[in-house]
């Protein structure tokens, strides 16, 4: 049963999860279908099936990347009980889909003369890897970094870009020094996220002396990165700071202004199951709320967990030279298929490190009216967490529903992969906590702050941050 409130917020009950999930899926689609298709087009890079040839340099930079391939291998990795979740919410989206065509779509449908095609479970992934896509940044500051190097050197690009605040970073204090977390962009008792805000605000500041810079833009595909400098805040205090005597946590999450909105509210309820909060359309779970006994909020850390990683490639572009030795490139095609026109194949080479996106970066730079043309870019193989196979952050979001205690939720958080969040936390008992889950990679050497030579062997990942030496605090003295 679905009931509406008068803000038309949709009250679902089921007598089990697994109904619940599926009244949530047919709401969504009832108020958002033309959205949650969009969004799973940019992640399947199939946007110029609707769209025509306009999209190609899209379709081909995501399919570049694999946000596709990505979702599908998470997918096929995600256990049988989260799946069963997300089945259900896929057959409620696919209810509504199934008994709704022609003019009793949204009109967009009409517009372009399609109609939706079933709901599936990797639908769901690929839009997570797209917001974790959305909160990310370093790829494309490692690629302007780079211009700026070769423009201006090393030292100044120091100057134009810094990456840390001047006076230094805060990663965790005890919670007591909101104030100086709080002005850095970060969550209060977090100054993690500070880096971001002033590195930001340093960037912003410089942007004029950039314009001056003979060097063309990162690439065609710029609109639709992420930007730096971006804050969020979310608080939480514990009962000694309010009247009630309980707890408080409130979040506030600065993402861009969209309509429809990237939120959407819901309740959901079950026998033994309650979550309300803000939702994504597409997916089965509540992102920021509560359940029966504790509540949670998030905002972005803005972690580096992308690399570039400049290539040496034999003479056919099918090798690539690892210490030494040459190593077979895997080229796995791709057919972009275009309203109006001719399907466009292109082959995408991935090496040890990643899918080369500088093979879309200059075809789209090539295709691309804008003049004077780009010098070719050299061949660059990216890195992300969220291209890992085993990448379990939709289950880490369905267990953190679920959670009842501290213990519970931190266990969650152990599968929570990307983007890394800064996550406050408060339940009915009294307890209130923080931590930044995320694989995090170390590094063998570097930093991450430009392209790195993928031939030494010298900036590889060899393995992540602990989970218990990430930034966390649990019922904190300073009740903050």
């Amino acid at each position: 049963e679905i009931i509406r409130d008068a803000d038309a917020i949709p009250h679902i009950f089921g007598a089990t999860k697994q109904d619940a999930f599926f009244g949530l899926g047919y709401a969504h689609a009832q108020d958002r279908l033309w959205q949650m298709e969009f969004q799973r087009r940019i992640g399947h890079g199939r946007l110029s099936e609707i769209f025509g040839p306009a999209t190609i340099p899209q379709d081909r930079f995501l399919r570049t990347v694999g946000f596709g391939r990505a979702a599908r291998a998470a997918w096929n990795a995600t256990p049988d009980w989260a799946k069963q979740q997300v089945n259900a919410y896929v057959a409620g989206v696919n209810a509504f889909i199934s008994t709704h065509h022609g003019s009793r779509l949204p009109p967009e449908f009409s517009l372009l003369r399609f109609e939706p095609e079933p709901w599936t479970g990797p639908d769901v992934v690929a839009w997570i890897k797209m917001m974790a896509w959305d909160l990310s940044a370093n790829y494309s500051f490692e690629l302007l970094r780079n211009d700026l190097v070769r423009a201006v050197g090393v030292d100044r690009m120091k100057q134009l870009m810094p990456m840390y605040a001047k006076h230094g970073l805060s990663i965790l204090s005890d919670g007591g020094d909101a104030g100086e977390a709080g002005q850095a962009g970060g969550a209060g008792g977090a100054g993690k996220a500070g880096q971001a805000g002033q590195a930001g605000e340093a960037f912003v500041a410089h942007q004029s002396y950039l314009s001056f810079l003979p060097i063309p833009p990162v690439q065609p595909f710029q609109p639709f990165l992420p930007q730096d400098g971006l804050g969020s805040n979310n608080w939480v205090v514990d009962g000694t700071m309010t009247a009630s005597g309980k707890p408080m946590l409130a979040n506030d999450p600065h993402l861009g202004s969209r309509i429809p909105s990237t939120w959407y509210l819901a309740h959901v309820t079950a026998a033994d199951f309650e979550i309300i909060g803000a939702t994504l359309p597409g997916a089965p779970a509540v992102a920021l709320g509560r359940n029966r006994r504790i509540a949670w909020g998030a905002t972005n850390v803005a972690a580096d967990v992308e690399d570039l990683y400049r290539e040496r490639l034999d003479a056919g572009g099918r090798a690539a030279e690892f210490r030494g030795a040459m190593e077979p490139v895997t080229v796995i095609p791709e057919t972009i298929a275009v309203k109006g026109a001719d399907p466009v194949h292109i082959d995408v080479r991935v090496t040890r490190h990643g899918p080369l996106v500088s093979d879309a970066l200059n075809a789209n730079a090539a295709e691309s009216k804008r003049t004077p043309k780009p010098p070719p870019m050299e061949p660059l193989a990216f890195r992300w967490t969220a291209l890992d196979p085993d990448d379990s952050t939709l289950v880490s979001i369905l267990k953190m529903n679920e959670a009842r205690n501290w213990d519970d939720f931190t266990t969650a958080l152990r599968d929570f992969v990307v983007p890394s969040q800064n996550w406050v936390y408060a339940d009915v008992d009294g307890h209130i906590g923080y931590y930044a889950p995320g694989r995090i990679p170390i590094r063998r050497t570097g930093d991450g702050t430009l392209p790195a030579d993928g031939w030494s062997g010298n900036a590889e990942w060899i393995g992540w941050v602990p989970f218990d030496q990430l930034p966390h605090l649990y019922d904190p003295p300073s009740h903050i």
